[in-house]
This record gives structure tokens, sequence and C-alpha cells, in this order.
């Protein structure tokens, strides 16, 4: 057996060795074996050299010996084959990664990478579709918005996993959110499937609507503009339509209404009582001192603030009146006879003037960041309101107590009953208590909260109806961005809202730096028309032509502006109010809100009142707009715009802190953005558009 192993590790080293048999490769050769090798090594020489052996080959001479060794031999060479395929595949797979570079992973639809994760252009794609289409196109042609959008999904799969270790699921109120948002993305898809399918516009209608306005179309023909007139006299049916709808869903509703449970009983004269002793504090009037007074701000006049001070002074003990004064520098802050209570002012302050006699002037003294001007008119004394001067107030305070109280004892009790489901008076009350200001007070007291109650039942009617109609997956990926949306404003609520803060000294140096800037808005009455410039580049080219056509009649005396709003606009108040805007644009006087009439206000004070505009474009729709009369714009006080300035600071400290926490995350997280890949996708589709 050992010799037999031993002939076939030698027949494998000499098919390495390319047939060269090794000098020792057997411990025990045979003299017949020594022969044959050496006559082979002759044969072999021989016909290397090109000369003919001087005999014939042993072979040829011994034929059946040789015939018995092939017969032995062939097996051993066939495993000996097999195993050498094995062997050197083995070495082969050890041996390769050392010398042969790992390939690398195509990344050509890789965008972006993370901690576990990355983001491919297909998941850019899908989050693509959540846009509109009109706001698809411009960002999937341009890098620098592709780079931001694919930012933002980081972001958001950033804060499902912050959202995997908060579980904010449990939360009841989130709870509530999510639901009022995937009930709002339903009634918005309802919506626009009525305006779309179910309104029914015949085919004699658009004909008719064609026939009379066919001037207006520019020689198109009726199949060219046949959906834009359809859509049109959709719009003008929707409003009837709609209520319609929802008589039809409340006539075929089961509905029992318990709404006497919203009749709260007013507080008794022993509640009313009792929130006047238990809150006497509240009612007790400090020491107070009415003062007519001129603040000289450091941080308007610098190191001449003393001086400007001193020369106030000067002048009002010359004759001249506090509002004389005031009124030479826009930048003195006049207050006169106003109550001061002690302990309510800068520091510094009371120690001067509480000490003054009723009349007296006193020093230029500094308190705070500015200096002072003061006299007394008047100081009162502490003492405790009697309950008949602050009755309505503690009224108030009695009724919010006792609504409380009736709203927790009876939470439990049914409100109404809808298709079976049971509102409590907890569910309404939580309701109302989401309302804004604006909204509790509007639907404050019984009758208030009847119709709020009305309200919410039409809006049930509508969420079933869409599940009824609507279920599908269309709306998941919406829904789904509408629960991050959620996450993040709580998220940012916790982390960022507690560090949001503006000092005193920032408000006042805003103001010095903006004084100029700081106005009150001009304000305007206007007429208008708005035609919005829908989802497409289709709908977007038919809005103009609609509002072409608008204002071809108002440049031709077709019409009133009333009449042709009412024909035109999509603004359905205004519309039907023959396009008067209720109120002034700009009448808030607050130069720092961000409200979407400000483009609008802006463009109105351009005109000349009686002159309707040509259609212009602001914010995704088309205005037309006729100024009726228009003020001018004045100076601020800084007591005025004190709260706008640090409503203002507070927003842009908490965008600024909410932008330092995503971009913490992004580098926590190791994201790396692939500019390259970016850019090849954008140019694409640039490229394709192009070609369309």
């Amino acid at each position: 057996m050992a010799q037999g192993w031993s002939q076939v590790w030698a027949d494998l080293l000499a098919s390495l060795r390319f047939g060269q048999a090794s000098g020792n490769a057997g411990a025990e050769r045979t003299d017949d074996d020594d022969r044959q090798t050496d006559a082979a090594t002759a044969t072999a020489a021989a016909e290397d050299d090109g000369s003919p052996p001087d005999q014939p080959p042993l072979a040829a001479a011994k034929a059946p010996d040789s015939e018995k060794h092939d017969a032995k031999i062939l097996p051993v060479l066939a495993f000996t084959a097999v195993v050498c395929v094995i062997l050197i595949s083995i070495a082969a797979w050890i041996l390769i990664p050392y010398f042969v570079p790992p390939a690398k992973p195509a990344l050509s639809d890789v965008v972006a990478t993370f901690d576990g994760g990355e983001i491919t252009v297909a998941d850019m794609e899908e989050h693509l579709k959540v846009l509109p289409p009109a706001r698809q196109n411009e960002v999937k042609r341009s890098s620098a918005q592709l780079l931001l959008m694919v930012e933002e999904m980081i972001s958001d799969k950033l804060v499902l996993e912050w959202a995997s270790q908060r579980k904010p699921e449990t939360d009841a109120t989130f709870q509530h959110a999510v639901q009022h948002a995937d009930e709002k993305l339903g009634l918005d898809t309802l919506s626009k499937q009525i305006q779309e399918k179910d309104i029914v516009v015949t085919e004699s209608e658009i004909r008719g609507y064609y026939d009379g306005n066919r001037a207006t179309f520019d020689g198109r023909d009726y199949m060219s503009v046949r959906d834009e007139i359809r859509r049109t006299l959709a719009e003008k049916k929707a409003p009837e339509y709609i209520e319609a709808y929802l008589q039809r869903l409340r006539s075929n509703s089961s509905v029992e209404r318990n709404f006497e449970l919203l009749d709260v009983p007013p507080p008794s004269q022993d509640e009313i009582d009792a929130v006047y002793r238990g809150d006497t504090a509240r009612y007790a009037l400090p020491k107070r001192a009415v003062v007519d007074q001129i603040e000289v701000p450091i941080s308007v006049f610098g190191d001449a603030s003393q001086s400007k001070a001193n020369d106030v002074l000067l002048r009002i003990r010359g004759g001249a009146s506090f509002q004389e004064v005031a009124e030479r520098d826009d930048d003195l802050r006049l207050e006169a006879a106003r109550e001061i209570a002690e302990g309510q002012s800068k520091p510094g302050w009371d120690a001067n003037v509480f000490a003054l006699m009723p009349g007296d002037m006193a020093s230029v003294f500094r308190a705070g960041e500015s200096y002072y001007v003061v006299r007394l008119v008047e100081l009162r004394p502490a003492r405790q309101q009697a309950l008949e001067e602050v009755r309505q107030g503690v009224v108030a305070e009695a009724n919010r107590r006792r609504q409380e109280q009736w709203f927790a004892d009876n939470g439990a009790k049914v409100l109404f009953t809808l298709k079976g489901q049971r509102y409590t008076l907890a569910q309404f009350y939580t309701e109302y208590g989401e309302l804004p200001e604006a909204g509790r007070t509007k639907y404050a007291g019984a009758a208030g909260m009847r119709t709020l109650a009305d309200s919410i039942i039409d809006r049930m009617l509508l969420v079933s109806e869409t599940y009824d109609k609507l279920v599908d997956v269309t709306n998941k990926s919406m829904s789904d961005e509408a629960r991050i949306g959620l996450l993040k404003m709580m998220r940012e609520k916790e982390e960022v809202d507690d560090k949001v803060d503006v000092s005193e000294a920032e408000i006042e140096a805003f103001y010095a730096r903006n004084r100029m800037q700081i106005l009150s808005a001009a304000k305007a009455r206007i007429r208008y028309m708005r035609i919005g410039l829908g989802g497409s580049e289709d709908e977007a080219a038919r809005a103009r032509v609609r509002a072409q056509e608008a204002y071809s009649k108002l440049a031709g005396s077709a019409g009133t502006f009333a009449d042709i709003a009412r024909d035109y606009s999509e603004a359905t108040e205004a519309g039907a109010n023959g396009g008067m805007f209720e109120g002034w644009i700009g009448e808030n006087n607050n130069p720092f809100a961000d409200i979407a009439d400000h483009p609008l206000h802006e463009a109105a004070m351009k005109l000349d009142p009686g002159k309707p505009n040509a259609p212009i474009e602001i914010a995704g729709s088309i205005y037309i707009i006729e100024m009726l009369e228009k003020t001018e714009a004045k100076r601020i006080s800084f007591k005025d715009a004190r709260p706008m300035i640090r409503e203002a600071l507070l927003k842009s400290r908490h965008r600024e802190l909410a932008n330092q926490l995503t971009r913490a995350q992004l580098q926590e997280y190791n994201v790396k953005t692939i500019p390259t890949v970016l850019s090849a996708y954008a140019t694409s589709n640039a490229n394709a558009a192009a070609v369309e």
C-alpha cells in the first residue's frame, strides 16, 4: 500500500512538473523500472536532438510487459488528475484574493449613503411621486434641489429611527394628529375626484360656452379648448354640488344627537364668590405711578444717548411738551399718561420715579439699556379691587372652571352616534381645545358648540365616504409623509423649543438696526380675481389663457369687474362678492408676518386706483387686481414693534436650531452624497425635457 501511494504522489508531482519525474520519487525501484526509465530518457534525448536512437525503443522490444504496465497505471493517472484539479482549485480559492483586487460594487444608482442604509435613484424617484407634477419637473432637473431632497429623505429616515426609540405611537396627542392628517388627505382626494369626475358637465353646456365666448379663444378650435371649458364649468358648479352631496350623506345616515350635553350650566354666585376669594392676590393692585416719559435707547443713540436725554430734559423744562419734543425725533420713545406698577419696569426705574412728588421731573437717569426723562403725573397707592370692579373677569374665570368641570364629569357620555360609531363629549372637548383661540371664540357657548359638533358630523360623513370610495394604496406615500412631518414637529418640540429664547437686548438691537425699515404696511382696498395654475404644465397653460380672457373682457369693457370676477375667479368668496377683498390688504401692520398676501399687497400698491392690472403670477395662482384706494406706510414705534420683533426672532431662532439639529444628525450618521450621480440624473432629465 505504501508503495502504491508513493507512486500516486510521484505521478502527481510529475504532472505538476510537466512530466519530469523526480529522481527520488520511490524508495524501492526495481531494476526493470530503472531500465525503463533509462530507455525512456535515451529515447527522449534522441528525439530532442533529431538523431535516431542506437537501438529500438524499449517499449517496442518488450511490448507485452509494457501493455501490462499501462493497464496498471491508467486508473492511477485518472485518479491523479482528479486530485490535481481539486488541489489547484483549493489553491486558487486561497491565493487569488491576495493577487486580484476585489471588485467594487456598482454605485451608479446610489445617490447617498449613511450608517445603516443608502438612498438609491429608485428611492429618489419614489419620493418624487409625492410632489405635485410641476414641482417634480423642477426638482428632478436640478442637482442642487435633488441634493436638498435627498438630505431631507435621509433626515426622514433618521426621524423614524428616533421614533423607534421614542415610540410616539403611544402618545394620544400624536395618534389624534395622525388621524386628522389621514382624514385631511382623504378629504382632499375626494374633493379632487368630485371636481374632476363626479360633477356632470354636458356636452351641450361645453359647446354653448364655447359658442358664447368664441372670440376669447384666439381662433382655437373646439376640441383644443374642450377640457379647459369643462374644468371652468365644473368649478362653477362645485359649491352647489358639494352642498347637495353633503345633504345627501346627511339624509342617508342615521345620526343620534345628544346636543343638550353642550348646555353647560352657568356658575352660581357661590362659585363666582369662591373664584374671587380664592385668588385675592390676582385682584390686588400694587402701587402705581402714572407718568409722562421719553425713553432714549442706547442701542439707537450710542455714546450720545445721555447728552440726548439731557437735551430733551432742557427743552421740556424750557416749556416744550413731551409730545412736541418727541415729534422732532422719531427715535425717541414717548409714553404719555402711562400707568406703571411697582416692580414691573427695568431695574433702577422705580427708585428714581416712586420717590418723586406728583408734578415733579426726575433728573436724567439710566435704567437697563436706556436713559429716561420722566415726569410723575399721579401716584396711586396699592389696594384690593372690589368684586364689582373685576366682576367681568371673575365671571369669565368661573365660567371657564365650570366648563372644564362639566366636560370632565360628563366626558364618557355620548354626544352623538354616527353609523354605529359613538362620539363622546370628551372627544368633542378635545377637538374644541385644539382650535386656535379665534376658533374657540367663534364656537364659544352652547350655540357655537352645537355648530362645531354639526361640522364634525359632516367631516366624519365625508371621511367615511372616502374610505368607501377611495380604498386603495394611492395615498399611502402621502400619508407616510404626513406622519413623518408630525414626527419632526414632535422631535423639534422636545429637542428645540425649550432652547428657543430671545432677550430684551436682542429685541432692542434689532429695532435699532432696522428701525428705518420697520413700517406699518401701506394698506389697500382692492377687487381681485384668482385663477389657480394647477399642478401640471398643461393646466398652467390653460389657466393663463383663461386669465387673459378675463383681462381682455375688462380691457374691452365687456362687463364690470364684479361680473367678470363672478364668471372667472376661483376664489369662491371673492367671486360671489364681485371680487371684493374683505378689509384692507396689509391691515395687520406686521412687517415681519410671513403671510401669502405680501406679494399680492406689493403688486396692488404699484397700481393706480381704478385701473386693473394685467394678469400676474403669485404663489401658484394668477391674479388680476383693481386698486380701489390706498394709504401710505408709517414708521412703527418700538412699543408697537416689540411683540412683532420678538415673534420674528423666535421663529428665526427656532429655524436655526432645527437646522442645526438636522445637520448634527446627518454628521452623526456619516451621511455621504454622491454628486456625480445626482448631476448625471438631473442632466438626463433636463436633456429629455429639452427634446420633448
